[in-house]
């Protein structure tokens, strides 16, 4: 069995990084060709959903969790094997800044 995740309930001091993750992600999924759809999607997606989580999920009677330090627990619980992580030194397309720490897996298929 898989180390478990660790989750809790989402805090204001969660805002910033819950939306930015957000916006990272979609971004990052979009097909080139509906770029433009999809800032709206984004748009419209803060401002009714992300940018008021605690009273979105609030008014169906839910709430809504982060997990802390899941990303390295989700893989290794899928079988990839970590086999080098570095800090990053400059910002590039596939980071938000320098600093942050990189991880390299690999998954036998």
């Amino acid at each position: 069995m898989g180390a478990s995740i660790n989750v809790r309930l989402f805090s204001a001091g969660d805002a910033a990084q819950v939306r930015n993750l957000f916006i990272r992600v979609t971004r990052l999924l979009v097909p080139p060709h509906m770029t433009e759809v999809f800032e709206g999607y984004i748009a419209r997606s803060l401002r009714e959903e992300v940018d008021r989580i605690v009273d979105y999920y609030g008014d169906k009677g839910g709430a809504f969790w982060v997990a802390i330090d899941a990303a390295l627990t989700l893989y290794r619980n899928s079988g990839y094997e970590l086999v080098r992580e570095e800090l990053s030194v400059a910002e590039s397309n596939a980071t938000v800044g320098a600093g942050l720490r990189r991880f390299y897996f690999e998954k036998t298929l």
